[in-house]
């Protein structure tokens, strides 16, 4: 029978008072072996030492420690050794509120056998109680009467009174606990008073008091219906099942499984001093997931003779019992499958604040030392523990056994990243310590491999093969988010199975709030009535219980949802699927989360290739390329039509693409406005917007991208192109994103923006010289030549040749005149070259070396003095060009009539 001593001071905890009180505890016990304190009573919590004299040996001097806590370590005890020694005391005594652990217990014994230690003396509950026994202060405690099985007496030394309570009841489990004195051992029947006292002593929550009718022996009364139900944690039946992927749907996360393994491995050979770990990560990202592998793992070949493991929903928690019903659970399973022999079903669990204090418990510890077997118990949802007042403070002292004990039990639990616990919570100080204690794996977001292994097993349901870019798209999209990407592929399989074609699929947004929409639409009005009701009283912390059933919602109903996979049942509650859902359910909002796509081309070229389907609505490519201004070729059309298909903005079907808007809203302010909208949901946009306190760099969004896109590794120069591009976009669709400033922006733009290398006049005589199909020579000068005609859509070329566009043709058959007026008009196309002649028909005064302060902001970001000077002189050249040729145009057409 396990015994403790819980102390009960004063009702304010007053210092003094405390002092006084303990000295007089003290003397009680101390008054059997001839000493009386004499020292200051030096108080510390529930924790006090003094100093004793002893009243017939003159100069007999002893120190008391006297710890009421509820876990013991080695180093207290040792750090008392010294203290008796370094101050020469003739004696120590040591007291201790509780039984000493496996640990502490293993050091006094070598402290016993060791001979110069032998004037120290250490005392547990059961050595205190007896000398209080002796002292006359209290009466033996006596159960030989007691019908019911008295699992754990402990003696409330209070200012209330000295009380014995007994923890009683018919199985492995605490029921009941009943109050005497302990004087003469007189039952308390005053319900104030025991009110008190169960409010003081922790774990007699959830306990029923019971007085017997007839004083000193029990009449036992009918079980009563237990409050808490032990829910194993589900695992899944297929891939698209919303419960924990079971070990055949199982995918990635090996670093994480190796460090679980690597721990319990460490544990078994006793490498380690933890024996608590604890899976930590976001809502979705896998954590029953994972917990659940754990389980599943433990029974194969390599693992079942050296691990059981179980794994609890922490959601069907409802009371103090919950703590012992899980482990009556785990020892049940292990003898079930043979892990652990019969004779331990014997077990007793003394109170939810001493699961392993039993003797059986203990002899347990040593079978499994001796065979190098590990019992574990993983607790899943524990962050729904701080939500049931007072159970955590159970679990926090089963931790901290479990980790003194150093044994072969093992704890874990997994943690919600995203909730905090108060400050001003109970259970703040207590989860920090418990944290310390224990060995933490996170998980992180998937990786492009993980995400793709989800999709594979989409495509084996689904009997297709998914391209590079769908399933890119797909990728990206989840961000790597675990549960976004098995909610897409459950979205895509079912838009499958209704006849829609990967290339219709292609086309489609995957915004998670209209995920979220199109699963209510399934749904009946009654249904989805009954879905938010679950939801609230989940979110409030009031899960649905089984009980209520056709008194708030309709049974059947909740089984149609549950049979669509909506909710799922722990032990006798119900809830939704995933947090996330139930939070869109109750709130009406998701976490912001927007589209993730590469935008690869820049601006101007995508809304020229917009522009274009003005002449028709459909178009292949080669129609395409006929009709843009620009005469690009067949690769480069195909790249600025994906970047339209990636914004929605065209459809694609068997070679033809479609515009998605009235012919009439085809034009550069709705193609403005769209943009507006559709970027500020895309996530660069949302993750930029959460910077803060600082000035936004380009090298910011360049980890933004590498972060996002899963796809794919890109070298860092490609990296800072990309966000170059995204930049232009959002100045282009005029979005406004705090800390950004325009400088940064401007700065990209020039980046990427043509900016002439060759003087006009060059540039002239070479479009005069050339004809399509020229053998190309590459000396640095045609090289430069060829990038500015090629800028401005004049030529193209190939490996071997150049080749003139619709509008160089036109540039070379047309009279000297026409020709630099067509030249000018094409120049005025590339932005640099606009502001420039913007800045110079401005002031038409001005000279070069006035003209760079005129255009500073397109030679802002230029790397050196020189190329600025050099790139300014260039742009001014342009500039008298354009206008002169505008001006000898105009004036022919004057004298012909034109």
């Amino acid at each position: 029978m396990l015994k403790e001593i819980i102390i009960w001071p004063t009702e304010e905890n007053k210092g003094h008072e405390r002092g006084v009180f303990f000295e007089k505890l003290a003397n009680r016990i101390f008054s059997t072996q001839r000493y009386k304190v004499s020292g200051n009573v030096h108080v510390t919590g529930q924790e006090f030492d003094l100093e004793c004299e002893h009243i017939d040996r003159e100069n007999e001097r002893c120190l008391v420690e006297c710890k009421a806590k509820q876990s013991l370590s080695c180093d207290e005890i040792k750090k008392f050794v010294f203290s008796v020694g370094f101050n020469n005391f003739d004696y120590g005594y040591f007291l201790y509120t509780r039984s000493f652990e496996r640990q502490v217990a293993g050091l006094i014994s070598e402290l016993k056998g060791d001979e110069r230690y032998r004037n120290l003396y250490f005392w547990s509950a059961d050595k205190v109680i007896e000398l209080l026994v002796a002292s006359g202060t209290i009466s033996s405690f006596d159960n030989s009467s007691e019908e019911l099985e008295v699992h754990k007496v402990i003696l409330l030394y209070s200012f209330k009174g000295i009380f014995y309570v007994s923890i009683t009841g018919g199985g492995t489990i605490p029921e009941y606990f009943t109050v005497y004195h302990a004087n003469d051992l007189s039952l308390i029947k005053e319900d104030d008073l025991i009110s008190e006292i169960r409010a003081y002593i922790d774990e007699l929550s959830g306990l029923e008091n019971f007085i017997p009718e007839i004083e000193g022996s029990f009449e036992k009364e009918p079980q009563r219906e237990e409050l808490d139900t032990v829910t194993q944690i589900q695992s899944s039946d297929s891939w698209d099942d919303y419960k924990p992927a079971s070990l055949k749907y199982f995918v990635g996360r090996k670093r994480q499984k190796d460090k679980i393994f690597g721990f319990l491995n460490a544990a078994r050979s006793n490498e380690l001093s933890k024996r608590v770990f604890y899976i930590d990560g976001k809502s979705g990202w896998g954590k029953s997931s994972l917990m659940s592998d754990l389980r599943e793992r433990c029974r194969n070949r390599h693992y079942k003779n050296k691990f059981l493991s179980v794994v609890i929903d922490s959601r069907s928690a409802n009371s103090n019992n919950f703590l012992p019903l899980c482990y009556e659970l785990l020892i049940n399973k292990a003898v079930e499958t043979g892990f652990i022999p019969k004779k331990f079903l014997s077990i007793k669990i003394p109170s939810s604040y001493d699961i392993l204090s039993h003797d059986i418990s203990k002899d347990l510890l040593s079978w499994l030392e001796m065979e190098s077997k590990i019992l574990v118990l993983v607790f899943d949802q524990f962050e729904d523990i701080f939500r049931k007042e007072g159970i955590f403070k159970s679990f926090y002292k089963f931790f901290l056994d479990v980790n003194n004990i150093k044994g072969d039990i093992v704890l874990g639990f997994s943690w919600k990243s995203e909730v905090n616990i108060p400050i001003e919570n109970e259970a703040y100080h207590l989860w920090q310590q418990s944290r310390d204690l224990a060995f933490r794996i996170t998980l992180d977001e998937f990786d492009a491999s993980e995400s793709k292994a989800i999709v594979r097993q989409l495509e084996k349901d689904v009997s297709a093969r998914f391209d590079i870019d769908f399933t890119r798209k797909v990728v990206d999209n989840a961000q790597g988010y675990p549960w976004l990407v098995k909610k897409l592929c459950i979205h895509i399989k079912k838009q499958v199975n209704r006849g829609l074609s990967i290339e219709e699929l292609y086309d489609q947004d995957f915004q998670v709030e209209d995920l979220f929409k199109s699963d209510l639409e399934e749904l009946e009005s009654k249904e989805v009535k009954s879905l938010r009701y679950i939801a609230k009283r989940a979110f409030n912390d009031q899960a649905l219980d089984v009980t209520e059933l056709d008194e708030v919602v309709p049974s059947d109903t909740v089984q149609s949802l549950i049979h669509k996979r909506y909710v799922i049942k722990s032990g006798t509650k119900y809830n939704i699927y995933w947090d996330i859902f139930r939070d869109y359910l109750v709130l009406d909002q998701i976490p912001p989360i927007g589209e993730t796509y590469l935008i690869r081309q820049p601006i101007n070229p995508v809304l020229e290739a917009f522009l274009t389907f003005k002449f028709s609505g459909t178009l292949n490519v080669n129609d395409f390329i006929a009709l843009t201004p620009s005469s690009v070729g067949e690769g480069a059309a195909l790249n600025i039509l994906r970047e339209l298909r990636n914004i929605g903005l065209v459809n694609y079907r068997s070679g033809d693409f479609t515009i998605n808007v009235e012919n009439d809203d085809v034009g550069e302010e709705y193609f403005k406005d769209y943009l507006n909208e559709k970027l500020g949901k895309h996530t660069f946009t949302i993750e930029m917007r959460k910077i803060e306190g600082r000035q936004i760099a380009i090298s910011d969004l360049t980890g933004i991208i590498k972060e996002k896109i899963k796809t794919k590794t890109f070298a860092t120069k490609t990296l800072e192109t990309y966000a170059q591009i995204f930049l232009g976009w959002l100045d282009f669709a005029e979005i406004n994103i705090p800390n950004l400033s325009k400088v940064v922006v401007r700065r990209a733009k020039n980046a990427l923006s043509y900016t002439p290398q060759m003087n006009p006049t060059d540039v002239e005589a070479f479009l005069r010289e050339v004809t399509t199909d020229q053998e190309l020579v590459k000396t640095k000068r045609e090289e430069k030549l060829l990038y500015d005609a090629r800028s401005m859509g004049i030529v193209g070329f190939s490996k071997e040749t150049i080749s003139l566009t619709h509008d160089g043709e036109e540039i070379h058959a047309a009279d000297i005149k026409r020709s630099r007026y067509l030249i000018a008009q094409r120049a005025l196309k590339m932005e640099k070259i606009r502001i420039a002649y913007e800045a110079l028909a401005a002031n038409p005064d001005c000279k070069s070396r006035e003209f760079k302060s005129l255009i500073s902001s397109v030679l802002d970001g230029l790397n050196s003095k020189v190329y600025i000077n050099k790139t300014s002189r260039t742009l001014f050249l342009w500039a008298h060009f354009i206008m002169e040729a505008e001006k000898e145009y105009n004036n022919a057409m004057h004298a012909t009539g034109a």
